[in-house]
């Protein structure tokens, strides 16, 4: 088995592809679909997502008879190329409207919402009615006015045209969305469903619409009222929705909140789950917000969204939306999902000059996903047109073949592959679980277990209440196990979560209620394994255990900029290897101690490629000696010309300080590698002469020097290294 693991991680198969959000934004040729597609299976890419996307022809209208044959143009192409598809349920998003075309065949179906008046101060616009009238306030349900984003020139935010929002509490304007969409798909499609096409993305449902026009007001719906009280809520509560939170109307959001989550699961959520389940796909997609773990059981690949920036280096523990990684891979460990994937890299370049992206900055994000679990990446976004400012301007960078590092994106893509590989179908092993509300998820409580190396799972209390398995002191959820639980100080138990909890620990299993988990757990929780830095800090390298297949495997990601070079200690015995993901190399790894219970590895992990130890425990352990560097020469490269004495017992490498952004090395006219990323530099010993050697770099500046704010192109710190080592 552990032979087949290998070359499984060497030589990953299509199943891991990355699925591109290929955004058709223009006046589309079936030539040039076809040639796109291609392209894309030339550099690696297996699967895509296509998109309808501001500056999609209004030749072109959405979901009509030649947009649907232009998309079973491709998607029938797609499987001669023995690739695979996910639709897309929008015409841009947020999801639910299709493009405005619910409401077109209902105006009774646009998004509804609740204001507050004054008694006496007050009118009735069209289509509105009073809800309730309570003490000096009258409540008025009627429309937001929200729209969503649309495909046409004219049709963005804030503009005449843009499509009108539809009511997604209302089980009728789903019904119409799924007619108008997916029923459409599948009666022009259906054949593919479940082999070519593998699913249908819905995008970050939102019930009010963008642009909501009734300020102050709250989502709702007709007969929502009776949905608040079955909640727990009242009538007299109605006054309690408006304004700012307090101790005070705690309780009635609380009951909305429930509500509101309810209503939406069953009307929206599980209608479109059902639909794909009945039809041989799945669904997929992610909800508005970062911490939504309640619906993710709807989905059959749980998915989030990380764009705009809103984790960046740096922030990976602080940031509100930092846990967007967590939320689908530990929604899928819980739901038993093989998959679960987010969206990632939309608008997360420089702030102000979204262009001005580098592979450092990509392979940060990935590595960021990876590390928590995320095993399926969908890129924001390859761009089927750059022609003009409304097709470039829109939500970028491309990612893909509109920008520089594409003609060495075979490279990238087999990483991703090999990434997604590792973490597919393998089990992490967290040292507890922490119970969640479904709505958010604490950042600040779990800071500290990622700092101390202390895995965890985040545990929606939904699932726990609803599949959790109470036994002797253990809660098991699929095939998770916890002795300990953490409850966060804000979490409102439900009256059934609460009675589970109260069984869990008369039984023998530990709660750990507050803010501060680490604290307590490190008094009585052994960590199994645990990187010991040589005396830098570690509190940004994440300590993953993993186990796929029976084989134990110890992921270790640095967050950082700069190397960490340490000790790891494992109660895992075995042969002991070390996995190259970018390479795809395996090498013996450095074992400097063992016994029969515990094992000492000396690692170095780098800040873009993550170290992968894996551990073969049917032969034994082989004690070998770590390289250790113990000369350095550095040549510096101020011309085309570097002359030098080789040494048959060196290593030869180009490196440098900095590239913006990419440079391509040539060492005596021959292609010896690329600078792409952090660290700057490439193994050239192979290509290194003795005497006189021509080493040039080209370099290629940023895209956003032609699509965006003009940054320096350049490289710093070039230098040929001679290293010897013992």
């Amino acid at each position: 088995m552990y032979d087949i693991l290998k070359f499984n991680f060497q030589h990953p198969t299509p199943d891991f592809t990355p699925y591109p959000f290929w955004l058709l934004n223009d006046e589309l040729e079936e030539g040039e679909l076809i040639r796109q597609i291609d392209d894309f299976k030339a550099h690696g890419i297996y699967g895509f997502i296509p998109h309808p996307r501001m500056g999609l022809s209004r030749n072109i209208p959405y979901m009509s008879e030649r947009w649907l044959d232009l998309v079973e143009l491709c998607v029938k192409h797609a499987k001669e190329q023995g690739m695979t598809v996910i639709l897309y349920d929008e015409a841009s998003y947020p999801s639910g409207s299709c493009c405005g075309q619910v409401v077109a065949a209902d105006p009774s179906f646009a998004s509804r919402c609740l204001r507050m008046n004054d008694v006496d101060d007050y009118t009735l616009g069209e289509g509105e009615r009073i809800v309730a009238t309570v003490g000096g306030h009258v409540f008025i349900e009627g429309f937001t006015g929200g729209t969503i984003r649309g495909v046409h020139e004219g049709q963005d935010d804030g503009q005449p045209d843009a499509p009108a929002s539809a009511d997604l509490l209302n089980p009728k304007a789903t019904a119409t969305f799924i007619e108008l969409t997916h029923e459409k798909y599948f009666r022009r499609l259906g054949k593919y469903f479940g082999e070519t096409i593998i699913g249908i993305f819905t995008d970050e449902p939102s019930l009010t619409g963008r642009r909501n026009v009734i300020k102050g007001s709250i989502s709702w719906t007709a007969e929502f009222l009776y949905d608040f009280i079955e909640a727990g809520g009242c009538t007299e509560w109605l006054t309690l929705l408006f304004g700012p939170e307090n101790e005070e109307n705690a309780p009635a959001r609380l009951a909305y909140k429930r509500a509101i989550r309810s209503r939406l699961a069953e009307c929206y959520y599980k209608p479109l789950s059902d639909w794909c389940k009945n039809h041989a796909i799945a669904l997929t997609g992610h909800p508005a917000h970062g911490g939504e773990t309640d619906v993710q059981r709807f989905f059959g690949i749980p998915g989030q969204d990380l764009v705009w920036r809103w984790v960046e280096p740096g922030t990976e523990l602080t940031a509100p939306e930092s846990v967007v990684g967590k939320c689908s891979a530990d929604s899928a460990r819980h739901l038993g999902a093989p998959r679960n994937m987010n969206e990632v890299l939309g608008v997360c370049g420089k702030q102000g000059n979204p262009w001005d992206f580098t592979v450092s900055d990509m392979m940060w994000y990935f590595n960021y996903l990876f590390a928590r679990g995320v095993n399926m990446l969908v890129l924001h976004a390859f761009y089927y047109s750059l022609r003009t400012p409304l097709q470039y301007g829109e939500r970028p960078p491309d990612v893909g073949p509109g920008n520089i590092w594409w003609k060495h994106y075979n490279r990238i893509a087999e990483y991703i592959k090999r990434m997604c590989w590792l973490n597919t179908s393998a089990t992490n092993h967290p040292y507890c679980a922490v119970l969640t509300d479904g709505i958010t998820l604490p950042v600040e409580p779990v800071r500290e277990l990622y700092e101390r190396q202390i895995d965890f799972n985040y545990l929606d209390m939904g699932v726990f209440e609803s599949k959790a398995e109470i036994a002797r002191g253990t809660c098991t959820c699929s095939r998770y196990s916890y002795d300990v639980i953490c409850l966060p100080g804000d979490v409102e138990l439900t009256e059934g979560a609460a009675e589970k909890l109260k069984l869990f620990e008369m039984t023998g299993g530990r709660v750990l209620r507050g803010d501060d988990f680490a604290e307590e757990l490190i008094k009585f929780v052994l960590l199994d394994d645990m990187f010991i830095p040589d005396g830098e800090d570690t509190g940004r390298l994440r300590l993953v255990r993993l186990t796929k297949c029976g084989i134990p495997y110890i992921l270790l990601v640095n967050e950082g900029d700069t190397a960490m070079s340490g000790r790891l200690c494992t109660n895992k015995v075995g042969a002991c290897e070390e996995f190259n993901p970018w390479t795809g190399g395996i090498s013996p790894a450095d074992i400097i101690a063992a016994d029969e219970k515990t094992m000492t590895v000396a690692v170095t992990v780098q800040p873009r490629i993550p170290t992968i130890i894996a551990v073969n425990p049917d032969m034994q352990p082989v004690l070998h000696m770590s390289r250790t560097l113990t000369e350095l020469t550095a040549y510096p490269i101020d011309s085309d010309k570097v002359t030098i004495t080789k040494r048959g017992d060196a290593e030869y490498f180009i490196c440098a300080d900095e590239v913006r952004d990419l440079a391509d090395i040539f060492v005596n006219y021959r292609s010896a590698g690329t600078l792409m990323f952090i660290p700057f530099e490439v193994d050239v010993t192979d290509y290194i002469k003795d005497g006189d050697n021509r080493i040039t770099a080209e370099i290629t500046g940023s895209m956003a020097n032609k699509y965006g704010k003009p940054v320096p192109t350049g490289i710093s710190g070039l230098r040929l290294e001679e290293r010897v080592y013992n």
